[in-house]
């Protein structure tokens, strides 16, 4: 799977720790953020990097990260066709995809430590939009993100 992922500089070993966790497990990791701890790497410009990517099909799915993964999950979800959810633990991160069919996590490297963030992402990453889920829910679930996604291409006109 092709990864964007995505940090400031603040967490940048944090980044490089999940981007080299990802690259271990054979996927591939399109690095958006800056190249070292001392650069300047802002997190909308990250974010909007985040959605050309995953919107031109260059990534399948994406990671941000900041202090609480609050931020950049705001910042991320301010782009057309970016599903981002803020995780903080293994249930939400499969949750995320099951029912909401997020495209990007957002991490907060204060509040999780690497290892559950490579597990998280890991989760992330292998879990399927309504994965699971009986014809019903799956169903209901269908119509809900047509609906979102209707009334996103009003909102960004």
């Amino acid at each position: 799977m092709r990864i964007a992922i995505g940090a400031n500089p603040a967490r940048y070993h944090y980044k490089e720790g999940i981007k080299e966790f990802l690259e271990s497990k054979g996927h591939s990791v399109i690095d958006l953020s800056c190249t070292d701890g001392n650069s300047t790497a802002w997190v909308i410009k990250v974010c909007k990097n985040m959605a050309e990517a995953i919107g031109n099909n260059h990534a399948d799915r994406g990671i941000v990260i900041c202090g609480t993964g609050m931020g950049v999950s705001i910042a991320a979800n301010k782009n057309k066709g970016i599903r981002c959810a803020m995780v903080e633990s293994y249930w939400a991160a499969m949750q995320s995809c099951i029912v909401n069919d997020a495209n990007v996590m957002a991490l907060g490297a204060v509040i999780t430590s690497l290892k559950m963030a490579c597990a998280m992402a890991e989760i992330f990453i292998t879990t399927e939009f309504l994965q699971g889920l009986d014809p019903k829910r799956k169903d209901k679930l269908r119509n809900e993100l047509r609906i979102l996604s209707e009334h996103e291409d009003c909102v960004f006109k």
